[in-house]
């Protein structure tokens, strides 16, 4: 009976020990952080000092050449939806009348026409009240030989103030191209910057951490004495590109900038879109 009763007692011990685990894991999973938050978590663990995030998206709005007239009014829909703040200027081209270095200049943005027999297209350069530097682009071409016609537009937004605002910024943009009935992705870099020339030990144990805290795997890199750049599988952020014939949705890049005195480090997902 005591046997029966030890016995008893042991299965349902390892039914709560079992039971237990399962729930701490289930916890875990629902605390992983996801896309943008597993983007800024793995950023963080770096300890570089927030620079800027980059993202940038493009999509086809219409298999028409259309003229500068709707190019104009497309332009005006997406400055009112971005909420580019300011008055409106025309140039000829662009000109350093413009800072994309002073966030407080909000009082005008700046609009670019090209116009030819094949091809035209708008370019804007504005901020909005949060002090995000919007540029983008609507091209529309014609090309008669091939019966070829297409508009596509092209955003992209510099945020230097608050990390923590790329969700917020996607979904703008997102609900943007969803209005033309266009389902894009967006390409997303965040830059950092560590005070001094890191050595080779040191970026790599940088990278390392990033790495791990989303759980990633290095499909490949390459590791030169000015460059390390990695590319990156992490099931923590959903979209991926191929590299051959393996996923990858990080991408992690360093190089000391001489002039600055500082290394410099680009996270982007699914790829840095970006010069580095």
């Amino acid at each position: 009976m005591k046997a029966i009763k030890s016995l008893l007692k042991s299965i349902i011990l390892i039914v709560l020990i079992f039971t237990l685990s399962i729930a701490n894991y289930a916890w875990a999973y629902d605390n992983i952080s996801k896309n943008e938050d597993a983007l800024i978590k793995s950023f963080s663990s770096t300890k570089a000092q927030y620079l800027q995030t980059n993202m940038n998206s493009n999509g086809k709005i219409v298999d028409k050449f259309l003229n500068m007239e709707s190019l104009l009014q497309i332009g005006d829909f997406i400055i009112n939806n971005l909420e580019i703040v300011g008055k409106r200027q025309e140039k000829e081209d662009f000109t350093d009348n413009f800072s994309k270095n002073n966030d407080s200049r909000t009082s005008e943005y700046y609009i670019v026409k090209k116009d030819s027999s094949q091809n035209r297209h708008i370019t804007i350069w504005g901020k909005d009240k949060e002090g995000r530097l919007y540029t983008i682009i609507i091209t529309s071409e014609d090309d008669p030989f091939s019966d070829f016609e297409q508009t596509c537009v092209f955003v992209d937004v510099i945020e230097n103030q608050n990390i923590n605002s790329i969700k917020a910024v996607k979904h703008k943009i997102t609900e943007l191209f969803k209005k033309f009935s266009i389902k894009t992705e967006i390409s997303t870099c965040i830059i950092g910057t560590f005070e001094g020339q890191l050595n080779r030990k040191e970026r790599i144990d940088k990278m390392t951490t990033a790495i791990g805290t989303v759980k990633g795997n290095k499909v490949e890199g390459l590791f030169e004495s000015s460059i390390m750049s990695v590319s990156v599988y992490t099931p923590n952020i959903e979209n991926f590109i191929f590299t051959g014939n393996n996923k990858m949705n990080l991408n992690i890049s360093m190089r000391y900038n001489e002039y600055e005195k500082k290394t410099y480090i680009w996270m982007g997902t699914p790829i840095i879109t970006i010069g580095y």
